[in-house]
C-alpha cells in the first residue's frame, strides 16, 4: 500500500505563547492573595516599589488581547518551605495548562453508506406512502439531514469526488466504464489518509473505479474488500463478490444482502483502533423511462436498501458503539422526484440533487436541516476533520469541511456563498467544451446540458438559467431576464474547466509488468465497448514479458462452437471455449508501452466475466 505524507501543524487551540500568558496573569493573581502572608518577613526590596506590566491575557472566546495587569507587590524573602508549597503549586498549575490544547478525544469510527439513484427526499419523512422508508427517515431523525446536496451525474465520478475531494477532471474520470472510470494511482483517498492515521479500512460493495492494481480498492487504502466491479452485479451463472474465500450468489439473490452481512461481520470484529467502513450499494436503480413496471421494480430495491441500512444501524447500536460512530449517507445520482426536471446521467436538480444525512450523537444535533449548498465533495475533508487529520495543502480540495456547520445543526459564522461547478464530457472525450456543464449557486442554477433541455433553444443559446429557490422545478428559463447573472456564471465555469482540464482528459490504462501483480483481470464490466460489440482495454506495460491469456467465465449458449477472438498489439488468437464454458487463448510477448487489447465474443449477445492474464516466469 502506498503511504501518503501528512504535515502536521500545532494545535492553535492551545500555543505556547498563550500558555505562558496565562501562566503569567495566574502569577500574579496569585502573589496578590498570598501578600499579606508575606509581609510578615522582611523586604528585600523597599516596601514602597510598585511595579506595572503589559501582558497578553485570554479575551471571551480564547483570543488575546493586551492589558495591563494590576500592580503587584514587592517579592520578600520567604522561608524555603514556603518556596516549595508555591513551587508546587505552580506544577499543579502548568500541568492542565500544558495539556487543554493536546489531548484530543478519541477517534470515531466512521460508517460511510452510499447508494445509487435516491431521490433527496429520501430520508426526509416527506415520501409518499408507497415509498416509505424507516430506516432512511430514523437516521434522518438523529442527526443532520442536507436539502440541498449535489453530486455528480454518473457513478464513477461521484466515487471519485466522494473519495478524493476534488473533481473528476483532476482524477481523470470521463466515463461510466473503461479506461476513463479508473481511479489512477495518484489521488489520494479517503481510505489511504485513515489507514495512514491508525484507521481500520474495509470496502463492500460496488466499486466502479477499476478492477486491477492500482485502481483496485486494496491499492486504494481499503485493507479489505468484499464485492463486485462495474455497475451492476448481476446474480447467476455462478457469480460471485470478491472476497478472501469468494461469496457465491444464487439466481435471484439481491447482492445488497450479501454485502450487507459482509459488513456486519466486519463491524462485529473486535480491534484496538478505530474503523472506517464503506458500504456501496448498487441500487436502487432506474431507468430513465419511468414506466410503471419500472416504478414497482424500484420501489422494491427501495424497500429492501431500507431495510438492509436497518440492518447495519441496528448492529452499530447493538455492538454499543453508538455515541462512538459518524454514520453518513448519501447516494451517487439522484431521481427526479417532487416535481424536479431531469432524469439519472442529467445535469439539472433531478439528476444530479441527493440525499444527504448525517449522525453523530452527542456531536450533531438529531433532527437538523441544512439548507444551504453543499457537494458530495465536502465528505473528505469533513471527515479528514472529525478523525482530528490536518490536510497539508486543503486548497487542493474542491470540498469543504461541513463540520462546524454538523456540530451548530446549521451554517455559523459568515457561511461562505459557495460556486459548485459540474461537468459531464460527451464522446468524443478529447472535445472537452462540447461538455455538458452545470454551475450552482444558494439561488441561481446555470446549466447547457444538450442532451436534456428544458425548453428549446432560442437564438442559439445552449445556456439556460433557473432560479431554483423559486422555481425549484425548473419552469422557467430567465436567462434572458437576468443576462448579467448568467454571464458571470459561464465566466466562472470558463475559469474553472481551464484550471481542471488543463492536462486534458488522458485515460488511466491497467498497468501489467509488476512483480507484485503476477495476474491481472480485466473484466467485462470495465470495458470499452464498439458499435461492433468489440470489448477494449487500454494497457500499459511496465517492464516486457509473457502473458498467458484466458477468458473466464464464459455464458452458456447454443452455439457453444463459436469462437473468440483477441488481439493484442500484433498478436491474434482464436478459439472456441470447452463444454465447461472454459477458454485459453495461448500466450503472448508484450514490449514496454502501451497497447491495446481487443475481444470479440463468439457471439454478440455472448457474455464473459474477465480476460486474464497470467505473467510467465522465465525459463518457466
Amino acid at each position: 500500500m502506498r503511504k501518503r505524507i501528512c504535515s502536521f501543524a500545532g494545535s492553535s487551540e492551545c500555543s505556547i505563547s498563550a500558555r505562558i500568558d496565562r501562566l503569567s496573569v495566574e502569577l500574579d493573581r496569585l502573589a496578590s492573595c498570598i501578600h499579606p502572608f508575606l509581609t510578615r518577613w522582611p523586604a528585600v526590596s523597599g516596601a514602597g516599589e510598585v511595579s506595572y506590566r503589559t501582558v497578553r491575557a485570554p479575551a471571551e472566546g480564547g483570543a488575546l488581547c493586551d492589558a495591563v495587569s494590576k500592580p503587584s507587590p514587592p517579592i520578600r524573602n520567604v522561608p524555603s518551605s514556603c518556596w516549595i508549597g508555591i513551587m508546587w503549586f505552580f506544577l499543579l498549575l502548568l500541568a492542565p495548562v500544558a495539556k487543554s490544547g493536546d489531548a484530543a478525544p478519541d477517534q470515531p469510527n466512521i460508517l460511510i453508506i452510499i447508494a445509487n439513484s435516491l431521490g433527496w427526499k429520501s430520508g426526509a419523512g416527506q415520501l409518499s406512502p408507497e415509498h416509505r422508508t424507516p430506516s432512511l427517515e430514523k437516521l434522518a431523525s438523529e442527526g443532520m439531514y442536507f436539502e440541498r446536496c449535489y453530486s455528480s451525474p454518473f457513478v464513477p465520478s461521484a466515487m471519485a469526488g466522494l473519495l478524493t475531494g476534488r473533481d473528476a477532471y483532476q482524477s481523470r474520470i470521463t466515463s461510466e466504464s473503461g479506461d476513463r472510470s479508473r481511479l489512477p494511482a495518484y489521488a489520494l483517498t479517503l481510505g489511504e489518509l485513515l489507514s495512514d492515521h491508525g484507521y481500520d479500512t474495509a470496502w463492500f460493495g460496488r466499486w466502479p473505479l477499476g478492477a486491477n492494481p492500482p485502481h483496485h480498492p486494496v491499492s486504494q487504502g481499503f485493507a479489505e474488500f468484499g464485492g463486485w466491479f462495474g455497475s451492476r452485479l448481476e446474480t447467476g451463472m455462478g457469480k460471485s463478490l470478491e472476497t478472501e474465500k469468494g461469496t457465491t450468489l444464487a439466481s435471484g439473490d439481491f447482492p445488497e444482502d450479501a454485502v450487507t452481512g459482509l459488513a456486519l461481520d466486519y463491524m462485529e470484529r473486535p480491534r484496538k483502533g478505530p474503523f472506517c467502513c464503506v458500504v456501496s450499494f448498487g441500487s436502487p436503480q432506474i431507468s430513465e423511462k419511468e414506466s410503471a413496471a419500472a416504478l414497482a421494480d424500484y420501489a422494491v430495491q427501495l424497500e429492501r436498501l431500507d431495510a438492509a441500512v436497518g440492518r447495519l444501524l441496528e448492529r452499530v447500536d447493538n455492538t454499543g458503539r453508538t455515541p462512538g460512530t459518524l454514520v453518513w449517507l448519501t447516494a451517487t445520482g439522484g431521481r427526479a422526484e417532487d416535481g424536479l426536471y431531469g432524469g439519472p446521467g442529467s445535469l439539472h436538480e433531478g439528476g444530479t440533487r441527493v440525499p444527504c444525512v448525517v449522525r453523530w450523537p452527542g456531536q450533531i444535533p438529531a433532527g437538523s436541516v441544512m439548507r444551504r449548498i453543499v457537494t458530495h465533495l465536502d465528505l473528505f475533508p469533513t471527515l479528514a476533520e472529525v478523525a482530528r487529520i490536518p490536510i497539508s495543502a486543503p486548497r487542493l480540495f474542491e470540498g469543504m469541511s461541513l463540520l462546524a456547520a454538523l456540530r451548530a445543526g446549521g451554517p455559523v459564522g459568515s457561511w461562505p456563498n459557495r460556486l459548485l461547478f459540474c461537468a459531464r464530457p460527451c464522446p468524443p472525450y478529447e472535445m472537452v467544451e462540447s461538455a455538458a456543464a452545470a454551475v450552482r449557486t444558494d439561488r441561481w442554477l446555470a446549466v447547457r446540458d444538450p442532451a436534456a433541455r428544458r425548453g428549446a433553444p432560442t437564438g442559439g443559446e445552449t445556456w439556460e438559467l433557473y432560479d431554483i429557490q423559486a422555481d425549484p422545478a425548473q419552469r422557467y428559463d430567465v436567462g434572458k431576464d437576468y443576462g448579467y447573472v448568467l454571464g458571470h456564471m459561464r465566466a466562472d465555469y470558463a475559469h474553472w474547466f481551464s484550471e481542471n482540464t488543463t492536462n486534458g482528459v488522458a485515460t488511466n490504462p491497467t498497468e501489467l509488468g509488476h512483480q507484485e501483480w503476477p495476474v491481472i483481470r480485466l473484466m467485462e464490466a470495465d470495458a470499452t465497448r464498439t458499435v461492433e460489440n468489440v470489448c477494449e482495454w487500454s494497457l500499459k506495460v511496465r517492464s516486457p514479458g509473457t502473458w498467458r491469456v484466458w477468458i473466464d467465465g464464459i455464458a452458456p449458449s447454443d452455439q457453444s462452437a463459436s469462437s473468440w477472438n483477441v488481439r493484442i498489439g500484433g498478436w491474434s488468437a482464436t478459439a472456441s471455449p470447452d463444454p465447461q464454458g472454459r477458454l485459453g487463448m495461448g500466450t503472448v510477448k508484450l514490449p514496454e508501452g502501451d497497447c491495446l487489447l481487443l475481444l470479440k465474443p463468439g457471439l454478440p449477445s455472448q457474455h464473459f466475466q474477465a480476460i486474464r492474464l497470467e505473467a510467465v516466469a522465465p525459463g518457466e
